[in-house]
């Protein structure tokens, strides 16, 4: 919200959550990112990132403790997986949401 507010765009973040309590952290644009304290991130940690992805068609991001960024590929699904400062300082710099 800091980001979006101090450089004022338009779009809306979203979120998405099933019935049965899938849920997505946040979607802007044409992402969805899931924001995950665990490390290493495994498919377990991500039933609603890779449903929603499924349904949608999105990019599909985790933000994480991770140490270093990396792709995974699941269910033919690609997520990237950010290590928080990394992902903050692409974020900032417009990489991300732009």
């Amino acid at each position: 919200m800091a980001y979006k507010l101090l450089m004022e765009k338009r779009d809306t973040i979203n979120y998405w959550r099933t019935k049965e309590g899938y849920e997505v952290d946040f979607i802007v644009q044409d992402q969805a990112f899931e924001v995950k304290i665990s490390s290493p991130i495994e498919k377990r940690h991500l039933k609603g990132l890779l449903l929603f992805g499924e349904s949608y068609g999105v990019k599909l991001n985790v933000i994480s403790l991770e140490s270093r960024k990396r792709i995974m590929k699941i269910d033919n699904q690609e997520i990237t997986v950010w290590p928080v400062q990394e992902f903050l300082d692409e974020l900032w710099s417009s990489n991300i949401w732009k």
